[in-house]
């Protein structure tokens, strides 16, 4: 009887709205509430982000705009859309009412649609003919400062937490910390003398400004402000005592030094290193004086060459892709496990770098973040200014079996380069003599600045008050965007689309060295590329056999092409014999020709046969996934049969 009042119409009916009921309480008690199976745990929102959320100095509120009621065909964008939203009220839990959140859908020719475009988001038609639509995120402060992403791309989903972590950093506090930097290369933008256009800043270096508060220091500076938290350098020129002393008291004082250098700085050479740019820099960087003392040096006109690690770019001569054994690829397994900085990151790529080297000698802590593989060797500089084809540096390439240091953080009590104290400046006698004149006028006006001018600003130290803190790569190339980020124009904004951490290891370092280490974890959780570590190793080992086999018939070919020659050296300019040659002679000419075309032959299979093991390893993989699935679920089936016929 209960049965039968369950399944009558009204029975189902109530059935019906229990169900949509209980569902409908499910979905809003269980909000956001997910189970993240993957590896690396790409869909959870960090530790460091959720620490950074409680640490807020001002309650932010976060505007989300999009156009929801504009957008119903559009399916995928919609998901992307919830997604995004999920994650913000997430975010929004996690800071404990620090961040508020706010979804506008702004329609055409409303009050929230101008608010939009007030605050610079970026509406998009996304079909032709179609209504441009919004999909950007806004964060404000109580003090009328703003953030703004002004269109969510898709493809940038992974780095999102990343994005709405960074702005919410930037709005939540009250100052932004000072980077000094000084650059030997137009890394904030310039002027391509060849193109005759201007050039942006490089991403990195963008970055780095929306987060910190960037001043650029001259190249004859004198000293080095206070009130600066960390000290850039990339690609320094030659400085002048005056400027090392500098670096040299800021350093001592407790000051925090990230230095990039390079023996042979490709963009030095401007956008076309085979063709550079007039007044170009420097392709080599050091500061040895100062490296010395604190215990370590830069290989100086050496690049590191590294056969397991080179990656594939295309040929200048062929365009085919080729491996190039100065462009390098390195991933955790090259990291320091250790050090908060590199742990969380999943590739860096390096272009011609240098090798440092902790001095014998030194007792200050010389510790590796970016180790090659024991495949390398250095190569000399100047075989790369002028490359034509990559391939040629594999010719006496000989790996020296030693693991090198690309980048090393630095620790520990320094002494000073400057023992006797501030350096004066060269001056010549004529500006000695004016300025002479120049202070007795001075003196004798205002005696006041006389006594001011005798006393130093400073004192002068002679060794660090504290353990020093250096950081510092063998690579200025490094941070430029051919090597970790395509950046792309969309309607006048820059969007990156990064395949290497190369700026996040920057911005990771900037972060540490000051002192806040929450942004780190989420900013390393960026596109996990997974290299196939099995294809890596064949491919390597195919090109040994290749490079051998291709040089053993390439000196079979010179020899058998000489002694063409000489039997062809014979004959005269107008190709009449000046001596008739034997018929064993041109049997033997004939014998050279064969072995000739033979040879040939032999290096075009041994061409093709480069990436056999690797295309039989391929098929062997589709194999088991075609296969196997399908093979075991058929023994399951029969071996559940014959458990049942027997049971039976």
């Amino acid at each position: 009887m209960n049965t039968a009042k369950l399944f009558s119409k009204a029975g189902l009916v109530v059935l019906a709205l229990i169900t949509l009921l209980l569902v409908g309480l499910l979905n809003v008690s269980l909000r956001g509430v997910r189970i993240d199976l993957t590896e690396d745990q790409l869909y959870t929102v960090s530790s460091g982000t959720v620490e950074m959320l409680q640490s807020l100095e001002n309650p932010v509120t976060l505007e989300l705009y999009f156009s929801d009621k504009l957008t119903a065909d559009l399916p995928q964008l919609r998901d992307f859309a919830r997604r995004v939203r999920e994650l913000l009220e997430e975010m929004a839990i996690k800071s404990n009412g620090q961040v508020t959140l706010k979804v506008i859908d702004p329609e055409p020719f409303s009050e929230e649609e101008d608010r939009a475009a007030e605050l610079g988001l970026q509406s998009t038609p996304l079909t032709l003919g179609g209504p441009e639509i919004y999909l950007g995120l806004a964060a404000s402060n109580a003090n009328d400062h703003s953030e703004v992403i002004e269109f969510l791309q898709p493809e940038r989903e992974q780095y999102l937490e990343y994005d709405v972590a960074k702005m919410l950093h930037i709005v939540g506090r009250d100052k932004a910390p000072k980077v000094a930097m000084l650059a030997g290369l137009q890394v904030s933008g310039g002027f391509d003398m060849q193109t005759r256009q201007p050039t942006p800043a490089w991403m990195a270096i963008s970055q780095l400004q929306q987060m910190f508060d960037v001043v650029t220091l001259q190249t004859d500076f004198t000293s080095i402000e206070d009130d600066v938290d960390v000290l850039i350098l990339i690609h320094p020129p030659e400085l002048e005592a005056q400027s090392r002393y500098a670096i040299d008291q800021f350093v001592l004082r407790g000051g925090n030094l990230i230095a990039f250098v390079d023996p042979n700085a490709e963009q030095a050479a401007g956008p076309n290193p085979m063709m550079p740019s007039p007044g170009a820099a420097n392709r080599s960087s050091n500061l040895k004086t100062l490296f010395n003392q604190w215990g370590f040096e830069l290989s100086e006109g050496k690049v590191l060459g590294d056969a397991q690690h080179a990656l594939q770019v295309g040929s200048p001569r062929t365009g085919q892709p080729v491996r190039h054994l100065g462009i390098l690829g390195y991933n955790p397994a090259s990291f320091d496990k250790d050090d908060i900085v590199i742990r969380d990151l999943n590739l860096l790529h390096f272009g011609t770098a240098g090798v440092l080297k902790p001095l014998a000698d030194s007792a200050l802590n010389f510790q590796p973040l970016v180790l090659s593989s024991n495949q390398s060797m250095l190569l000399d500089a100047s075989k790369f200014e002028i490359l034509l084809d990559p391939n040629t540096l594999f010719d006496g390439f000989v790996p020296d079996g030693q693991h090198h240091v690309i980048a090393a953080r630095i620790r520990g009590a320094a002494n000073t380069a400057f023992p006797d104290g501030a350096p004066q400046p060269e001056v010549s006698e004529e500006d000695t003599a004016q300025s002479e004149d120049s202070t007795a006028n001075n003196e004798e006006n205002d005696p006041q600045q006389r006594d001011d001018e005798q006393t130093p600003s400073r004192p002068h130290l002679a060794q660090s008050s504290e353990d020093i803190n250096l950081l510092v790569v063998a690579d200025t190339d490094f941070l430029s965007n051919r090597l970790w980020i395509q950046v792309q124009n969309f309607f006048g904004q820059q969007i990156g689309s990064p395949f290497a951490d190369n700026g996040h290891f920057l911005i990771n370092a900037v972060e540490n060295m000051i002192g806040n280490a929450d942004l780190i974890s989420t900013r390393s959780r960026g596109e996990y590329v997974r290299r196939f570590e099995r294809v890596d190793e064949l491919r390597l080992h195919a090109e040994q056999n290749f490079r051998t086999k291709e040089e053993s018939l390439q000196q079979s070919l010179a020899a058998t092409e000489s002694k063409l020659a000489e039997l062809q050296a014979q004959k005269g300019d107008d190709g009449a014999e000046v001596l008739s040659l034997s018929p064993e002679q041109l049997a033997e000419v004939e014998k050279f020709q064969q072995e000739k075309l033979s040879i040939r032959k032999q290096l075009r299979e041994v061409q093709h046969q480069l990436g056999s093991d690797i295309e039989a390893l391929g098929t062997r993989l589709k194999l088991i996934n075609i296969a196997l699935i399908p093979v075991l679920l058929t023994l399951l089936a029969l071996l559940f049969r014959a458990v049942r016929a027997r049971k039976r």
